[in-house]
């Protein structure tokens, strides 16, 4: 118990699930093989956190959290007395068990640093908290339960054995001393339980929303409008983190601007909302994440002008995540108009596909056919990661020397390298289709069936298009070469499928389609009587 900062400095929280996990299925655990003191500390408070009822219950939350306020000592410790009296047996008995070995833990506290108000700070909100509390009852109320455990610890004596009151005389500079400190913890406690954990579930939905929008056939207006909103009162929130936003005005902004944002949606049309919604989410999750890191640095030395405003603006936001989360559903995609069975095809047909390619990179000797491979698999991998359509938006064209370059030594590196990094990503995405084939008979992701339908069909035909140029457009006839190695000439668009140039129009004095007759020279009829006479003579 001499251990430094024992229940202060916390364990790994996996090591700790997986003590809880043996002793849960077994019914006990060999304690004495763990080594690490801090790991059997975090085992004991996880016992008291994850009680459904705390050690004084809620309905005695409130006259207990009276006699802590109290600044009368001794009226305050008589009443707790009686108060704990009150509590039913067992919990009377466990509280008993852990105030004798608190107390005891105090005679350590030079060498644990474990004083009896450390331990309050600790053990308070495990034991004593309400079932339902504000942030504003927070920041109040947890000074109140810390100074309360604290009483219960030094005056255990009195409290459980009988021993006369005996008022504990502290020498005001360690009070003021400890005073500093409690102030530290408390802030930094505020931090870690209230306002991290918060902002990393909004955080954890808006990158749910941002790969959502991709999909514009997801949506429909009154769930898309419901989006808008919530990233509207982000903004909000964001420039006034000081003042509490209750649930009841989030309902009735709701309820009030509806229509006006309903009307933004169907003037820009839902593929053009998702796009801008899209680039309102990525910042707003950017503004978050950076908010969140000023804060978790700030945890060993707060500032209560930093961590009051981020307590009430991450409170404001879990409420809004609340109140939302429902409102912003997309909608549900009908297995009768998704044919599950073809689409499995399609997946097995993508895999085959995607094996020939592997091959293809293998045993390639062409640097361009290698960098355009390795495009696609990684268009194709960020694609299935992220569900997202903007990887696969726009065909990938497959590029081949013809005729080839020369293998050099820089070129056959190259070549090698990209080979070496894809190794992993083939595999990758082999696992990414397997688990999306799993996912179609998972009754569970069925409203993801709509998402991964039009990922499937989109991947499958970027990847068809790169395997076969032909046949992705018009676009690759300049591309084609004659067998000279000269591209052809091309036809002209009113030739008659003869492939030579446009017949002559006929001229509009010709009635038999050829050039009109010649007209006759002025001089024709003198030259023609002097012929005649010459030859009479």
């Amino acid at each position: 118990m001499d251990t430094e900062g024992l229940f202060r400095v916390t364990a790994s929280h996996a090591a700790i699930d997986e003590i809880v996990q043996e002793y849960e299925a077994n019914g006990s655990v060999d304690f004495e093989a763990i080594n690490d003191a801090h790991l059997i500390g975090g085992v004991f408070m996880e016992y008291f956190l994850k009680m459904p009822e705390p050690l004084i219950p809620f309905d005695n939350y409130d006259s207990f959290l009276a006699a802590g306020e109290n600044k009368n000592i001794r009226y305050a410790v008589e009443t707790i007395k009686k108060l704990i009296t009150l509590l039913p047996p067992s919990n009377q008995k466990l509280l008993e068990y852990l105030f004798d070995f608190l107390d005891t833990m105090t005679y350590d506290s030079d060498e644990s640093k474990m004083s009896s108000d450390n331990l309050a700070i600790c053990f308070g909100p495990a034991i004593m908290r309400r079932e339902e509390e504000t942030i504003q009852q927070l920041m109040i109320e947890s000074q109140i339960v810390n100074d309360l455990f604290t009483r219960m610890i030094d005056y255990y004596g009195f409290l459980y054995r009988n021993e006369p009151f005996k008022e504990i005389d502290k020498d005001d500079q360690e009070n003021e001393f400890q005073k500093k400190k409690l102030d530290f913890a408390e802030l930094e406690r505020i931090i870690e339980e209230s306002i991290l954990p918060k902002i990393e579930d909004v955080v954890e939905k808006i990158t749910g929303l941002i790969s959502d929008m991709d999909w514009d056939n997801l949506w429909e207006e009154d769930n898309l409008t419901n989006v808008l909103m919530f990233t509207d009162f982000i903004n909000k929130m964001t420039e006034k983190k000081k003042i509490p936003v209750p649930k009841a005005t989030i309902e009735a902004d709701t309820d009030l601007n509806f229509m006006d944002f309903k009307d933004i949606i169907t003037g820009k049309g839902i593929k053009e909302s998702c796009k801008d919604i899209k680039e309102t989410l990525i910042c707003q999750k950017s503004d978050l994440i950076d908010f969140s890191s000023i804060l978790d640095s700030q945890r060993k030395s707060p500032v209560e002008d930093d961590v009051v405003p981020g307590a009430i603006y991450a409170h404001n936001l879990l409420t809004l995540l609340k109140y939302y989360n429902g409102l912003m559903a997309k909608k549900e995609s009908s297995s009768a108009i998704i044919d599950v069975s073809s689409l499995k095809n399609d997946v097995q047909t993508l895999k085959g596909h995607l094996r020939g390619i592997k091959k293809d990179l293998d045993t390639t000797t062409d640097v361009k056919n290698a960098l355009s491979i390795s495009k696609l698999i990684r268009s194709i991998q960020k694609a299935l990661k992220t569900k997202t359509r903007e990887p696969i938006a726009n065909p990938i064209r497959r590029i081949i020397c013809d005729p080839p370059h020369k293998l050099t030594k820089q070129r056959r590196r190259k070549i090698e390298s990209v080979q070496d990094v894809l190794e992993f990503t083939f595999i990758e995405i082999e696992k990414l289709l397997t688990q999306m084939l799993d996912d179609f008979d998972d009754d569970s992701k069925k409203g993801e069936l709509e998402r991964n339908a039009t990922l499937v069909t989109q991947t499958l035909s970027i990847v068809e298009g790169f395997l076969n140029p032909s046949s992705s457009g018009a676009s690759n006839n300049n591309n084609k070469k004659a067998a000279n190695g000269k591209p052809p000439t091309p036809v002209h668009p009113k030739a008659a499928n003869k492939g030579g140039p446009p017949p002559m129009a006929p001229h509009p004095k010709s009635n038999k389609g050829g050039p009109p007759p010649m007209a006759p020279h002025p001089k024709a009829n003198k030259n023609a009587n002097r012929k005649k006479f010459i030859g009479n003579r």
